[in-house]
């Protein structure tokens, strides 16, 4: 067996592939043979069936099958080998299935087209490259906000005797076969002022009459919510709606008292003002430094991802996007996200070459330890405590999923996490005070 690399660009190669008789006879014939004692055909006794005659039967399918196992191993442990910074999927020329011809050809050639970043050197982290670590300042102001945001979060329902224009309105559908006896909940706020003019006034007991299409302006995803239904449009909705009222309330802000504490931060963990002030600064401090790591994260990225000088194969890329994804997602990638798209897949090939420069491994069990808190955060948010018992067992599934596909993305986190702590090291980092305002400001500008 013979590979060879032709290189067309900076960024493009094609690799051949020749194979002789010799590469893939044994293959062939042990495959035969694998397969006779199990072979039952007419006329014959189990395992006694000819090796010509499953040669003239199955030998051509065989040999395809043995060839395309045999080309495939031999390429990913070319590109392997040679750390070809392979982009995609090598893409087979259209000469490999055209030229050959089973029955007669005992050796065979195949070339495939490779995309690749171009070669590069990784630059040398030093002190004299200056970052800034934003600590966000938390002031009164933020508090007071927080809170308000809680209390609204977290309203109180008071019962009234008439509908107003900020009244929630429940009551029974009467008139419609299809959601005969269901229940409607209307929050008036938000919905159409003209259509809930009809509202005005009724008490418990009236019936009200309205159009559902005026009253939620044709808008199908609030037609959905409020009948609870999944429809795809607005014809598979009635119109005309007859409802009898069964309840009327207002929603206003929670007071502060032990009952918003305990919504909040669970009961019993906060018993006065003071602490759900400071339980709530922390919580503040924790989220803002969150941000500003990530913020951090980002500008180094960023910054060294520009500062290598990395070509794509941009013909290549893109006709590999479009292969890989549906229509809208190669579309909204190739026309509005591409030059993010390329950055941080030049990324993914320094973090990797820092990664081996550093001799940094990843373990299994950081990748699971991952997975653990991930289920763990998404079953407490859901309010399920206490899931250890089947962690293992929901872990394990989780990195089974897709092919292992969610295994591979939080490897691939932990690797560039990794790396971006080795590139920390190497660089000046200085803490700055700053408002939440200004942060948010230097944010945008960061992330566009």
């Amino acid at each position: 067996m013979n590979i060879s690399i032709t290189k067309k660009s900076v960024t493009e190669s094609i690799i051949k592939i020749n194979i002789i008789q010799n590469d893939y006879l044994i293959k062939v014939e042990n495959r035969i043979n694998e397969i006779k004692p199990k072979l039952n055909l007419k006329g014959f006794r189990p395992g006694k069936v000819p090796v010509q005659l499953i040669k003239k039967m199955y030998g051509k399918s065989i040999l395809i099958e043995e060839i395309n196992k045999l080309t495939s191993h031999e390429l990913t442990n070319y590109i392997r080998e040679k750390k070809i910074n392979l982009i995609g999927e090598p893409i087979p020329e259209k000469s490999n299935e055209n030229k050959i011809d089973w029955n007669k050809q005992s050796d065979f050639e195949f070339k495939f087209r490779i995309g690749k970043v171009s070669e590069f050197e990784l630059e040398k982290f030093s002190k004299k490259i200056k970052f800034n670590k934003y600590d966000i300042k938390i002031d009164k102001k933020i508090i007071n906000e927080t809170i308000q945001n809680l209390q609204n979060q977290f309203p109180l329902f008071i019962d009234i005797k008439a509908i107003k224009n900020d009244s929630i309105v429940e009551g029974k559908i009467i008139n419609s076969e299809k959601y005969k006896n269901q229940n409607l909940k209307l929050f008036l706020q938000s919905l159409n002022q003209d259509e809930i003019k009809n509202f005005l006034k009724k008490k418990i007991g009236d019936k009200i009459v309205f159009s559902s299409y005026k009253l939620c302006n044709s808008n199908i995803n609030l037609l959905n919510q409020i009948f609870q239904t999944n429809h795809n449009s607005l014809n598979q909705f009635d119109d005309k709606i007859d409802i009898q009222i069964e309840k009327i309330s207002i929603q206003k802000p929670s007071d502060i008292n032990n009952e918003l504490f305990d919504k909040v931060f669970g009961k019993g963990k906060v018993t006065n003002k003071k602490e759900f002030e400071n339980k709530i600064r922390e919580s503040v401090k924790s989220n803002y430094d969150r941000e500003s790591d990530m913020l951090l994260n980002k500008s180094i990225q960023k910054k060294i991802t520009i500062k290598h000088k990395i070509s794509i194969p941009d013909e290549f890329l893109k006709s590999w996007i479009k292969k890989n994804n549906d229509k809208k997602s190669s579309e909204e990638i190739l026309n509005n996200n591409y030059e993010n798209y390329c950055n941080e897949l030049k990324w993914t090939f320094i973090v990797d070459k820092i990664i081996e420069n550093e001799k940094i491994k990843i373990e299994n069990d950081e990748v699971e330890e991952v997975a653990k808190n991930q289920i763990r955060y998404q079953l407490a948010s859901s309010g399920i405590q206490n899931p250890e018992k089947e962690l293992d067992k929901l872990v394990k599934n989780y990195l089974g999923q897709k092919n292992g596909e969610n295994y591979l993305r939080i490897h691939n986190q932990i690797k560039s996490d990794k790396a971006m702590n080795a590139i920390k090291k190497r660089i000046s980092i200085s803490n700055k005070n700053i408002t939440f305002d200004k942060f948010k400001s230097l944010s945008m500008k960061e992330l566009n």
